[in-house]
């Protein structure tokens, strides 16, 4: 069947209406020789390719369940970011209480040593006006004594305190799930979000690497190019080596532990200045074969499992079997059956050809339909158009218990499935068992404190005020100055005690406040977006740590899923279509493509589905709006040789069984194409020539034609009606 593009002209069609052409080629145009004889044969593949991060996994470092998500799907990261945490509740409050408690006997340290400061000034001042030289020398070396005691007391208190510091933060990374890399974060492997239990040197996030970029090109088998050795890139307009990128032992034994492929990819000099999704075409060629025999592939018919063609001989023609060999876009290496300088004959029809046969048929009239064009300098955008299944927002995360204590009782839930609510906002009330002598003791332990405070700044205020009163009956300006010594030491004490106290009261207002949340059994909203999947508990019902309370769907993402959703790549962007007819634009995160799981044979498997893939719209997209298709531009060249799509007829063969003539598409790929190009003499033959295909009906031409060549082709109407799509 013929490939139908849409209706695009480019300069240089003519819009006159033209007759028909009259075809004057070898009888019925169809019927043709070839004699056998030696070539050089190189096969040549192509595919589509794109620029992607090397993929690495963020690896937990422990067993345990998720507590916080902080990066999600899209997100930038720089390498060390924490992506998520695993619960560990405790040890957290261990060290940033220590952490606290550092940074305030640091302040004491220095608020301490300005006391003895202060004071040896004062009795250095005294010395010289008291007849009690010996005793005054004494009390400033008792001072120095104290000054040197306060630095070795903080130095070792400090370094035992650095060092259980140091172990706890090597205990807290182990709960962190860090970025591996700097980059984008993928997708997060099995689907795990809070809750989710994990165990040691589990992969959990793929990271694409931002600083590590290679091609790699989109297939559903990812084996159209191992048996080639001499592979390139064609990236905008320009051809580049490739040298195929080997994952290292690391990356590779991560992406195997999460049940993701290794998927052949390639890199070439000057990669990293290429944005990821840029797409270009990588061409394999094959070992070149010198001086083969060969005949043109559609010579070439198969019965089953054996090969044969046609040999004229004796007048007659008759059927040989053979052996093939390498194969290119236009002819196949025979191997076995046949001899330099056979003939062999064969029938070549074309879709293209039958018409326009039926149209001189018919007389010739005046067709509004053929055109005639000439290859021109233009630019090709490779716009393809996704159909499938929209399955509105997307991805979502689940409110869960994440408690280790047993014996939580559910109370009530105060959302409702369709709700929307921003992270932090109460979804659910549950019963942690919080014992009232419990609440009792932490009020007690936090007024104590306040207590302290108060009485420390009364304390203070009253000697404030006796030193006020000294000071302005001291006579001599020595007496003032030994006062204001007295002041400034007081208030340096001051600073201390109250530090210390300030400190009894945070710890004492954070135990109270986690012991208040906990005995509230409040379990908040770990994203914004919308509830639903909402739980079925009953009031008074005992849940496990693992219960799922709700779900609540991320409005920023959407999911779209489509049969040929290959064609989508991470950081690619898209215009999104709806059934109105609405467009709005955003940026593929992830695309279950690029790291579907897949078994040995490479059949696809597991829980990722490599049809799907999740998109952030640049704004806002309305929740009732239905998505119908995907618009993407896989990529764009410029300044290269081009004709009209409809120009283009893919190469078809065609056998005669019982009377009927039926098509053979023998073709791997699209590369290959036929064109009616108009000779000098007027009348028109079959070129076969190599292009690349661009949904906007303009192809790229690889080779076959040159600016001076004219073809002719039949411009197709639109469609009209409804088109069912498969």
């Amino acid at each position: 069947m013929m490939m139908i593009f849409c209706l695009c002209i480019v300069s240089g069609c003519q819009k006159a209406v033209l007759k028909a052409p009259r075809l004057k080629e070898e009888q019925q145009g169809s019927q043709k020789t070839y004699t056998v004889q030696p070539m050089d044969i190189t096969n040549i593949n192509t595919v589509d390719g794109f620029v992607e991060g090397v993929r690495e996994c963020a690896v937990a470092k422990t067993s345990g369940v998720i507590k916080e998500v902080y990066k999600h799907l899209g997100d930038s990261v720089k390498k060390g970011d924490v992506i998520a945490t695993v619960a560990s509740e405790e040890l957290q409050n261990e060290y940033d209480s220590l952490r606290e408690q550092v940074d305030s006997e640091k302040t004491q340290h220095q608020s301490q040593l300005k006391v003895y400061q202060l004071q040896k000034k004062k009795k250095e001042k005294e010395l010289y006006h008291t007849k009690q030289k010996e005793l005054c020398k004494a009390q400033i070396s008792e001072i120095e004594h104290r000054i040197s005691y306060e630095n070795q007391r903080y130095q070792i208190a400090a370094e035992q305190d650095e060092e259980t510091l140091k172990k706890l933060e090597k205990k807290l990374k182990k709960n962190n799930i860090v970025a591996p890399c700097n980059g984008q974060v993928g997708y997060f492997i099995g689907n795990a979000m809070p809750g989710s239990q994990i165990e040691e040197n589990m992969p959990v996030v793929v990271v694409y690497n931002e600083d590590k970029k290679v091609v790699v090109y989109a297939s559903e088998t990812y084996k159209e190019l191992e048996e080639f050795t001499d592979i390139s890139v064609r990236i905008q307009d320009k051809e580049y080596p490739v040298k195929e990128y080997s994952y290292t032992a690391k990356e590779k034994k991560n992406l195997i532990k999460g049940n993701l492929k290794t998927y052949p990819c390639y890199t070439f000099d000057g990669i990293e200045k290429l944005e990821t999704a840029t797409a270009g075409v990588l061409i394999a060629r094959g070992e070149e074969k010198k001086q083969v025999l060969a005949v043109p592939n559609a010579a070439i018919k198969q019965d089953r499992e054996e090969k044969f063609v046609y040999i004229q001989r004796e007048g007659t023609s008759q059927r040989v079997t053979i052996q093939t060999g390498e194969q290119n876009n236009y002819y196949t290496e025979v191997t076995a059956g046949l001899q330099q300088g056979d003939v062999i004959t064969y029938v070549e029809y074309d879709e293209l050809m039958l018409k326009l046969q039926t149209m001189e048929q018919e007389g010739g009239e005046d067709i509004s339909q053929v055109k005639e064009v000439q290859p021109v300098l233009g630019d090709c955008d490779y716009t393809y158009v996704e159909n499938g299944a929209y399955d509105g927002f997307q991805p979502y995360e689940s409110c869960q218990i994440v408690d280790e204590q047993e014996g939580t009782v559910f109370q009530k839930l105060v959302v409702k499935d369709g709700d929307m609510v921003e992270k932090g906002d109460v979804i659910a009330y549950v019963d942690h068992g919080v014992k009232a002598s419990e609440k009792i003791a932490a009020a007690n332990a936090l007024t104590q404190a306040r207590q302290a405070v108060n009485a420390q700044n009364q304390s203070y205020q009253q000697q404030l005020s006796q030193y006020e009163k000294e000071k302005k009956k001291a006579k001599s300006q020595f007496e003032k100055g030994q006062v204001q010594y007295d002041i400034d030491i007081l208030k340096a004490e001051h600073a201390v005690a109250m530090k210390a106290a300030n400190l009894e009261v945070s710890r004492a207002s954070k135990e109270q406040q986690e012991l208040e949340e906990k005995a509230s059994g409040v379990v908040r909203a770990t994203m914004s977006g919308l509830v639903s999947s909402c739980c079925g508990n009953k009031k008074g019902e005992i849940i496990d740590s693992n219960t799922v309370l709700c779900q609540i769907t991320n409005q920023d993402t959407l999911y779209f899923q489509s049969f040929w959703s290959f064609g989508l790549h991470q950081g690619m962007k898209v215009k999104m279509v709806t059934d109105e007819n609405k467009t709005y634009s955003g940026t593929v995160v992830y695309a279950g493509n690029d790291i579907c799981k897949s078994n040995e044979d490479g059949d696809e498997e597991g829980e990722i589905d490599p049809y799907s893939c999740y998109i952030k719209p640049d704004k806002k997209v309305p929740e009732d709006a239905e998505i119908v298709r995907l618009e993407h531009t896989q990529k764009e060249v410029t300044g290269v040789l081009v004709i009209p799509g409809d120009a283009c007829n893919k190469t078809y063969h065609y056998t005669v069984q019982g009377g009927e003539t039926n098509p053979i598409d023998n073709m791997d790929y699209t590369a290959d194409y036929n064109v009616l190009r108009k000779k000098q003499d007027g009348t028109y033959v079959l070129q076969s020539i190599q292009a690349h295909g661009s949904y906007n009906n303009q192809y790229w031409i690889l080779s076959g034609l040159d600016e001076k060549d004219t073809v002719v082709y039949l411009e197709y109407p639109e469609f009209s009606g409804e088109v069912t799509v498969y």
